[in-house]
């Protein structure tokens, strides 16, 4: 890791309210996903860690307090993209 820095990762509670609470603006059903099989176990504890590993953590608090719902999470989110395929994936199956 020639150049960069290791970033400290953040507390794992914090986190895991960070993340149910832009799951929740974002709609992201995560219950109905993981009882669909569209998200696992490991997938949960894998957003938790990325979201650990995010430098932008500290203002995402601010980004939920002023937004109470979004069509998506913010473009800083680390987990926008997972987000996003939870959503289209769950949906999917709910046709």
């Amino acid at each position: 890791m020639k150049g960069k820095t290791m970033h400290q990762l953040g507390d794992t509670m914090k986190h895991v309210r960070l993340v149910a609470r832009m799951t929740r603006a974002t709609a992201t059903d995560v219950v109905t996903a993981y009882d669909n099989d569209v998200l696992s176990s490991q997938d949960w504890a894998d957003i938790i860690q990325n979201c650990r590993h995010c430098d932008w953590a500290d203002r995402c608090e601010e980004w939920l307090d002023a937004h109470e719902t979004a069509k998506r999470a913010p473009r800083q989110c680390r987990n926008r993209k997972r987000f996003t395929e939870i959503k289209a994936l769950d949906s999917g199956r709910a046709d």
